[in-house]
């Protein structure tokens, strides 16, 4: 018996849709590949085709619907022409039994960013539209468990003026994403109970935050002005307080706004967009401090 065999030939019947149309032209092409007995290949050509082809069609939808939740916005474009595309997904992308679930959803979005880059047949914002559910998605579903745990130490954290003992850098899986179309306005109306008016949507350039929920605010999506995102776009873990100031200053064309500036870090510090790091080179320096002193022990 070639039980392993008969299971890896019947799994790619049951998701490739052109190996088995293949096997329904000529099964003998197909089976060739795998170490069949004879018995074993006559079971499986005599599998009734039309039950085959809709158990596949079952495996594909149940796919195909974890997806359809995280991207309802995307969806609702033209359900017919996303699931055409989310068709060729399936078939490029075979779903990895051991990964989590919610990554599917994120790989998917992504595809559809590639894809409806050009996309003439629809709204010239679909690409922007997959990236931004697909931020979305994550903030409030894939990343928010690892995310709770390390978010929660920004509470309390603060910064002074010219302070070069902290670089503020992005909190864990927190995303800042600039767009031409504002669909923040768009989830505003979701989540007011109207429906999204995707069909009016006029351009309109946003920067938006997106972030997993902490244990002070489940809040995942935060709107922010040009001002806000110039400071985040400093905040990168390699500058220090006085140098992102100096560096929004000068990017803003706004010199004298420092306090304003550290009033906006540290409202970015509350709501857990930023955290705290310790200079590396510090923590270098002291790291080979105590090493160099121990080994000054070891030798005496």
């Amino acid at each position: 018996m070639s039980v392993g065999e008969m299971q890896a030939c019947l799994a790619r019947l049951y998701v490739n849709e052109p190996l088995r149309k293949l096997f329904h032209i000529d099964p003998s092409m197909v089976l060739d590949s795998y170490r069949l007995t004879t018995q074993e290949a006559d079971a499986i050509k005599g599998i009734d085709r039309a039950e085959l082809d809709m158990f596949a069609g079952s495996l594909l939808a149940k796919r195909r619907k974890k997806v359809e939740r995280a991207y309802p916005l995307l969806f609702s474009l033209d359900e017919s022409e996303i699931r055409r595309y989310y068709s060729r997904f399936y078939h490029l992308y075979a779903a990895k039994p051991h990964e989590p679930w919610h990554q599917d959803a994120i790989h998917f979005g992504l595809f559809m960013e590639e894809s409806l880059a050009n996309a003439e047949h629809l709204p010239p914002y679909a690409a922007e539209l997959a990236k931004y559910e697909r931020l979305l998605y994550a903030a409030k579903v894939a990343l928010a468990a690892a995310s709770r745990d390390t978010a929660d130490a920004t509470t309390g954290q603060s910064v002074k003026l010219h302070d070069s003992g902290t670089l503020p850098r992005l909190a864990p899986d927190v995303v800042v994403a600039d767009f031409h179309y504002d669909f923040g306005k768009i989830e505003d109306a979701v989540e007011a109970g109207q429906p999204p008016d995707l069909a009016n949507l006029e351009p309109g350039n946003a920067s938006l935050v997106f972030r997993p929920a902490t244990s002070l605010s489940s809040l995942h999506l935060l709107r922010i002005n040009p001002p806000t995102r110039a400071i985040l776009e400093f905040c990168d873990g390699s500058r220090t307080v006085s140098a992102i100031i100096a560096a929004t200053e000068a990017a803003l064309h706004a010199p004298g706004n420092a306090e304003g500036i550290v009033a906006a870090i540290q409202h970015l510090l509350s709501l857990q967009v930023l955290t705290l790091d310790v200079p590396q080179v510090a923590e270098t320096s002291a790291q080979y401090n105590a090493e160099m002193g121990a080994s000054r022990v070891e030798s005496i």
